[in-house]
């Protein structure tokens, strides 16, 4: 329904430009410090309570763990990106792939075999050097562990590492977005090998220990985690990098966005990130003593429907339901200025605008009339909690649904239950509401994790493709990127599934303190 950058997390990092903690809006991506997150954010003048050395940020939903080879979400990106260095990374408000932890790579003619060199002299948090054989470790590690982000390693051949800061990546194929990878928020992080090793219980790993505690080479260090409370991130001032202007980030969850809202005004926060309804946003910009910037994103909001059991277990049933919901109508209403009716399954930017494949003309009658003739007229929509924007689609959805004479309720699902209803398929909804971007600024990626049932090798990234098999997965609305993308495309797989695109959000609200860029 909406789409937004996956840049957000990039900015959550350090200063001078690099990923800024000051700039956080990172929805989905979630929704952190990221200039491309989907949503809105806002930040109050800093008080006597949170001077400009100290950070206050709320997050929606509990991360979960932030070990870079598990984590697979967005609302915690802003952590795992700011303790934890890739090799690439994407410029600052841009798609262009360029040089992090290595410079940008020379790369065979085959397109098969890539020589990064490493930038000398850097260190992890425990003072063990950042090296080839480190990198290489690192990725052995997201490679075995065989979590969502493993795939953009899959087609790794062999890792060489003929000197400290020389290593050669031998790939089993071409793979077009190599260097999208590596450069993804979600992409592979270099782990202290020394923390692994002291930290590792049986084969976990160290995942035990990194569900708590990071090993990374970042401006950050976590130096408190409690799951479901608050994280406390720590600048690292030997960073080998541009210093972060905040000395700390506070990280609490706090679930409601009216709450956040409150906190903000009475100088409890200093940034809301995301998920401020738009005219919250606009009376926020009539406040004394709040800012509100505003970011293109390329978030999706996605509406996945269960073919398997329930009202639209019909392909006749599912077109009509798509033909019911006025997209136009639920962009304005809930997104206003700041989206657009998405008109194709991927987001924004990522194929050419030509590519349409989700123009459905609106006419909630072929519904109607069929409603007496469904298998059941309830209608269960379950909504992702990690974007409050979501319950109002839910909402909206609902009404119209009602109005059409179908038993229509909503009901929230944390995203670990979203996670889970592949295991569990009795769980899932008739209806599922989700906000999400991309994983990298390369349309494989979205192929990749939602329409195709082996994700890059190690498995299924997402619930929607894998059983039960989800269909008509269409966004009404996407948050339109500001970067363009080039006319790359890449082959779709054949699913039981399909998306149709709503809308696509242009530019994103966020509000931001008078500190500055952390």
């Amino acid at each position: 329904m909406t789409s937004s950058p996956t840049s957000q997390c990039r900015q959550a990092r350090a200063a001078g430009g690099r990923r800024n903690l000051a700039g956080l809006s990172l929805a989905l991506a979630g929704s952190l410090a990221l200039v491309a997150c989907g949503g809105s954010s806002t930040a109050k003048k800093a008080t006597a309570a949170s001077t400009a050395t100290v950070l206050r940020i709320p997050f929606f939903d509990d991360m979960g763990v932030p070990d870079p080879d598990v984590f697979y979400a967005a609302e915690g990106l802003m952590v795992t990106n700011g303790v934890y260095d890739n090799l690439l990374q994407y410029a600052d408000d841009s798609n262009k792939v360029v040089g992090d932890l290595a410079d940008l790579p020379t790369v065979s003619a085959d397109g098969r075999t890539y020589t990064f060199k490493l930038h000398p002299g850097v260190t992890f948090h425990d003072g063990t050097p950042v090296n080839a054989e480190a990198v290489a470790a690192s990725f052995a590690r997201r490679t075995a562990l065989q979590q969502g982000p493993s795939y953009m390693l899959a087609q790794v051949k062999s890792v060489a590492t003929p000197d400290p800061t020389t290593m050669v990546v031998s790939l089993k194929a071409r793979v077009s977005a190599f260097l999208d990878y590596l450069a993804s928020p979600w992409g592979p992080k270099v782990i202290s090998p020394t923390a692994i090793k002291q930290h590792t219980v049986g084969n976990d790993h160290g995942q035990k220990w990194l569900s708590s505690h990071d090993a990374g080479s970042g401006p950050y260090s976590i130096t408190s985690f409690v799951t479901g409370q608050k994280y406390v991130l720590t600048r690292n001032d030997n960073y080998w990098g541009p210093k972060a202007n905040f000395r700390e980030v506070d990280i609490s969850i706090v679930p409601s966005i009216s709450t956040q809202e409150l906190l903000l005004q009475n100088g409890q926060l200093d940034m809301i990130t995301h998920g401020l309804p738009t005219q919250g946003l606009e009376d926020l910009r009539k406040k004394p003593g709040l800012t509100v910037h505003s970011y293109t994103t390329t978030l999706k909001n996605l509406l996945f429907v269960n073919p398997t059991k329930g009202a639209f277990s019909t392909p006749a049933a599912r077109q009509a339901l798509e033909q019911a919901v006025d997209k136009t109508k639920l962009t304005q209403q809930i997104f206003g200025s700041t989206a657009t009716p998405s008109t194709q399954l991927y987001p924004p930017n990522e194929l050419p605008l030509a590519a349409t494949t989700s123009i459905v003309t609106y006419d909630p009658s072929n519904l109607k009339n069929m409603a007496s003739r469904l298998p059941t007229k309830k209608v269960d929509i379950g909504y992702d909690t990690t974007d409050p924007n979501n319950q109002e689609m839910a909402n909206f959805l609902q009404t119209t649904l009602q109005g059409l004479g179908l038993q229509a309720t909503a009901r929230a699902i944390p995203i670990a239950q979203i996670f889970a209803i592949s295991s569990h398929p009795a769980t899932a909804p008739t209806i599922l509401i989700q906000t999400t971007p991309p994983d990298a600024a390369h349309p494989d990626t979205w192929a990749r994790i939602y329409m195709s049932s082996s994700g890059g090798g190690g498995g299924p990234t997402t619930w929607p493709a894998r059983t039960p098999p989800w269909t008509r997965n269409w966004t009404p609305a996407s948050r339109q990127a500001r970067r363009p993308r080039s006319t790359r495309t890449t082959g779709r797989p054949a699913t039981c599934w399909s998306r149709t695109a709503a809308s696509s959000t242009s530019p994103t609200s966020r509000t931001r303190s008078s500190p500055g860029r952390a």
